[in-house]
């Protein structure tokens, strides 16, 4: 089945984060609605959820972003589910749905609500790709000032430098915290408080250039860190300031793990 094959193609993990002793929390993707989760068959019933994997290795199910988008559609466009990102907080996670374009907190309960809901932009250079961009959340990460910092890929045709970071202030406000970015799948804040974004290209349309590392400064120009990654699909800073990064995420049998000292 050519729909099955697609889904079975963007279902599996697409982040983890980890929260307490041993705790692993992971986003399982799949992109559209429970209608087509259950195509597939039954060997995808954990796609388009959130999982706690313990220390001893048992699976528990703690949301189901899919079928909360289809009960509430946030954002008011077309039904559809991607869970993306996940940030492993005290007594809740939250999770960038990169089809529903939104920021979900679960509770602790497992009670799901909306955090933010981001619209489409008109594309700036169509008719190369669609009239409208979506903005497909990605990557969340946690500033010292407490707020939430949520990136954006947008969807096709990925003008360069139409992506935007939102700040969700822990009142709940969401602002564009900065814009001039292209295509960024994660977000990394250093010891220092420094942010940084990483970019799956530095330019489009549909990621032209190769990917970078940026040092996010509001509406840019954003310095570059490091250029000529491959498709990179996430990263993390470690203790002594290096960045880990997952190079050629979009291909098969040729990915690898960078270690990057600025």
């Amino acid at each position: 089945m050519a729909a099955a094959s697609g889904i079975e193609a963007e279902a599996g993990p697409e982040d983890i984060s980890f929260q307490g002793r041993g705790g692993a929390y992971v986003t399982m993707g799949l992109p559209g609605t429970p209608a087509i989760r259950a195509q597939p068959g039954p060997d995808l019933h954990l796609s388009g959820r959130v999982l706690k994997i313990t220390a001893s290795g048992r699976i528990k199910e703690i949301a189901d972003p899919v079928s909360y988008e289809a009960a509430n559609n946030p954002d008011g466009g077309l039904v559809d589910s991607n869970p993306y990102g996940v940030l492993a907080l005290p007594g809740r996670q939250i999770v960038a749905d990169a089809g529903g374009n939104t920021v979900l907190e679960v509770a602790a309960n497992g009670t799901m609500s909306t955090l933010a809901a981001f619209g489409s932009r008109p594309n700036p250079i169509f008719p190369i790709g669609p009239p409208f961009v979506e903005p497909v959340a990605t990557a969340i990460a946690k500033g010292l000032d407490g707020a939430l910092y949520v990136s954006e890929l947008t969807g096709a045709p990925f003008p360069t430098g139409f992506a935007r970071i939102h700040r969700i202030a822990p009142d709940g406000t969401t602002t564009v915290y900065a814009s001039g970015l292209t295509a960024v799948v994660d977000l990394a804040f250093a010891n220092d408080g420094t942010l940084y974004a990483l970019q799956h290209g530095s330019c489009g349309p549909f990621f032209a250039c190769p990917g970078s590392i940026v040092r996010v400064t509001g509406s840019g120009p954003h310095p570059v860190i490091y250029a000529g990654l491959s498709r990179p699909s996430g990263f993390t800073i470690g203790p002594e300031g290096a960045f880990y990064v997952s190079n050629n995420g979009a291909s098969t049998g040729i990915g690898e793990v960078l270690r990057i000292q600025p």
